[in-house]
């Protein structure tokens, strides 16, 4: 009997082989963050939306990587607080 081009999708687990991701695999956040940017960029405006969403992705990957983000958050947060800028609506 011939194999349908559509069996490989309903393979059973048992039938499938499992390979194991390196464990020295590493992706750095600025990288993960400009992809991120450019996809993102991509979608809601086009080329130029790719280009301006992968440098800001890289900026803000690489503040976080720097632990910039994480202080800049919590600063601005404790100026403003919680409760103070919603009095403002």
């Amino acid at each position: 009997m011939a194999k349908s081009p559509y069996s490989i999708l309903f393979m059973r687990k048992s039938n499938r082989t499992r390979v194991k991701t390196d464990p020295e695999f590493h992706v750095r956040k600025k990288v993960a963050a400009g992809a991120t940017g450019a996809v993102l960029g991509a979608v809601v405006a086009g080329p130029v939306g790719a280009l301006v969403g992968g440098l800001v992705g890289t900026a803000v990957g690489r503040a976080a990587e720097r632990g910039k983000l994480t202080k800049l958050a919590q600063s601005t947060f404790a100026k403003t607080g919680p409760n103070k800028r919603a009095g403002r609506l």
